[in-house]
């Protein structure tokens, strides 16, 4: 896990395909675990994403663009839905499908949802 517990902590990352303008400070906020114990979802509200973190293999495997700063993450008892909430002066909370790792459904939530 050090290299996994590396990216967290650093918040820095850069995936082999990406450019030197790609690269960046992502500010790690919030970890939600899928049910199987598989994934790990990393919140970066910085970067406006949700990273993807396969755990066994520990490796970050995607990642996710949000409309605002990810604030929280909470996951279905199912796995099959992640909630972000994403704090902005017009905050949202979106709804993530995780098999197809995209944003199916964003709800106003008002100012700074947390």
């Amino acid at each position: 896990m050090a290299g996994l517990v590396l990216v967290l902590i650093s918040g820095f990352w850069t995936p082999a395909s990406a450019s030197a303008t790609q690269a960046g400070w992502l500010s790690p906020c919030a970890l939600a675990a899928a049910p199987d114990g598989n994934t790990l979802f990393v919140a970066c509200a910085t970067g406006r994403c949700v990273l993807t973190v396969d755990l066994a293999a520990r490796k970050v495997t995607g990642s996710l663009p949000l409309p605002g700063p990810p604030t929280g993450l909470a996951i279905s008892a199912d796995g099959t839905t992640l909630w972000v909430t994403c704090a902005d002066t017009e905050s949202q909370v979106c709804a993530v499908d995780t098999a197809r790792r995209r944003v199916t459904a964003v709800l106003r939530a008002g100012h700074t949802a947390f």
